[in-house]
């Protein structure tokens, strides 16, 4: 991709830092808007092309002023489970600060969540018809369809990526596999709801960062694209491998899922990747034994 100045929202969090590591480290020039309430501080991602600016994403004034002269807006800011008013409200605020200010592309962090229990017998893709059993994941489809319309009404193009499961090193604590490697580093019974066959598709950072800076340079128009691993991984047979790794006296222990989780539990979701690959040329590779590794020496290391 050739050098641009990008505005990436939530650049703190876990997604945002690694991929304003990723642009920085290919030249580009950064800016991350950030509140800085979660995730890292500037001091602890310092980059010679990163430009901090403390702001809400939902302030006009704040957004335009950091988008002036950049070329993309990566909007990959909120908080899972927080208020979806403001995700809605913070979309509006991207869009009229990309189109004052000439952007060329939003890229924007949808989630697999969209999928509900589409498609569970086999790896879904992006034609798949959304099944939306959340709130999150209403709001999530409704700024696909408001970003894509974007491009009918004013010409800005977008692309938004379906996220499935990423992980690594730095991930929040509170996340599946971060909480799974903590419990077995201290030797603790890990609970899983239902039977532990539960099929999911975990993505490792440095593929989903790659993933991302491929599609935003190569999407055109409106595209929605996954980003997966491709592969399935059951919970049980993901927490096997993390106690074997850590060489824990860990054991499993399988409770009845809690009943507000019962209508949304998805027993199987694979991402397909064929769209990714078509359109980028990259496939996500790292194995989930190597990047188990990776994260598992990175809590070592901070603990």
């Amino acid at each position: 991709m050739a050098k641009r100045k990008i505005l990436i929202t939530g650049g703190a969090g876990f997604l945002g830092r690694n991929i304003a590591r990723g642009l920085a480290g290919a030249g580009h020039d950064v800016v991350v808007l950030d509140n800085f309430l979660f995730g890292e501080k500037p001091v602890d991602i310092a980059d010679k092309n990163i430009e901090w600016v403390v702001g809400d994403v939902q302030d006009q004034a704040s957004m335009s002023a950091a988008a002036d002269g950049c070329d993309f807006i990566f909007h990959f800011a909120g908080i899972i489970g927080g208020d979806m008013g403001a995700e809605i409200a913070s979309a509006e605020v991207i869009a009229k600060a990309a189109l004052d200010n000439g952007c060329a592309k939003i890229v924007y962090a949808s989630s697999c969540a969209v999928y509900g229990r589409a498609a569970m017998d086999t790896a879904v893709t992006e034609q798949q018809p959304v099944e939306l059993l959340s709130e999150y994941a209403s709001v999530k489809r409704q700024n696909e369809v408001y970003f894509a319309s974007l491009f009918e009404t004013h010409g800005l193009s977008s692309v938004m990526l379906r996220f499935f499961n990423p992980y690594g090193p730095g991930q929040d604590d509170r996340m599946v596999i971060p909480r799974f490697i903590h419990r077995a580093l201290k030797g603790e019974t890990i609970s899983v709801f239902g039977s532990g066959e539960q099929i999911r598709d975990f993505v490792f950072i440095d593929d989903a960062v790659q993933a991302t800076i491929a599609a935003a340079e190569k999407a055109d128009g409106a595209e929605i694209v996954n980003v997966a691993s491709g592969k399935e991984t059951s919970i049980k047979d993901l927490i096997t491998q993390i106690i074997a790794l850590t060489g824990s006296a860990s054991t499993l222990e399988f409770t009845p899922a809690p009943d507000h989780r019962r209508d949304i539990e998805v027993e199987r979701r694979i991402g397909s990747t064929v769209k990714l690959e078509r359109l980028t040329g990259f496939v996500p590779s790292t194995s989930l034994r190597d990047g188990l590794q990776s994260t598992l020496k990175s809590i070592r290391e901070r603990s």
